[in-house]
């Protein structure tokens, strides 16, 4: 694994793409070919934003695993369909301030100010979102982590997935099998029969024993009752 991602920063160091479209704020040294990118150049830009301000201290792998958080929710029906609405997305619609990546609602400007960190994360964002990506998910399909300082208390429901860097990763926990139906042992005899008239069609065992007289209601539903 340490192997792969020292690959992959050799790459994200070395990488140009073919033909230029640029879109506000990608770097104006690195060409891009957007079809070459699931999501387009929008969503580029949504993912290095958030790499910049969510992870850029991290090693590789720990900016990784935050990129496939985001990416991990992108596939699940829970949550939105696009990067840039993951990343924006609200808790609460009516509390601004409530939002799933607190710098999206932090009332700070988000314009980067390292071009260094910049560059870089718009190179991770490349990577990450290529059609044909081979970088593998760390996370193992997390879909939640928080900084490792802290323990919120929404991580009870959920399944701790690894520890990167500073961030704790989580998943969905495993799903119960459903219980198999039980079924019908209750005779099909009515409940109020003599010995005689049923000895010929079932053993007297059926109903939990020998019994020695007539069956009436209530002895035939105690006896029925014993063979559960």
């Amino acid at each position: 694994m340490k192997n792969a991602f020292a690959a992959v920063a050799c790459v994200l160091l070395a990488w140009t793409a073919s033909p230029a479209v640029w879109a506000h704020p990608i770097p104006d040294d690195i060409t891009i070919d957007p079809d070459s990118l699931s999501g387009g150049l929008e969503s580029l830009t949504c993912l290095a934003l958030n790499d910049y301000w969510e992870a850029r201290g991290e090693s590789l792998e720990g900016r990784v695993a935050v990129a496939r958080v985001v990416l991990n929710r992108v596939a699940d029906a829970r949550y939105p369909e696009t990067v840039c609405a993951v990343i924006h997305q609200h808790l609460v619609p009516e509390q601004p301030r409530a939002c799933q990546f607190s710098w999206t609602c932090d009332g700070r400007a988000d314009t980067p100010v390292n071009d260094t960190a910049w560059r870089r994360s718009v190179l991770l964002a490349v990577a990450m979102l290529q059609e044909e990506s081979a970088l593998d998910d760390p996370t193992g399909g997390a879909l939640w982590y928080h900084a490792a300082s802290v323990r919120p208390a929404w991580i009870a429901q959920l399944v701790e997935a690894t520890v990167i860097g500073s961030h704790t990763f989580y998943r969905d926990p495993p799903v119960p099998p459903l219980p198999l139906p039980r079924p019908d042992v209750t005779p099909d005899i009515p409940p109020d029969i003599t010995v005689a008239e049923i000895a010929d069609s079932a053993p007297l065992e059926a109903f939990g024993g020998p019994t020695d007289g007539i069956l009436i209601r209530a002895s035939f539903t105690e006896q029925v009752a014993t063979a559960h």
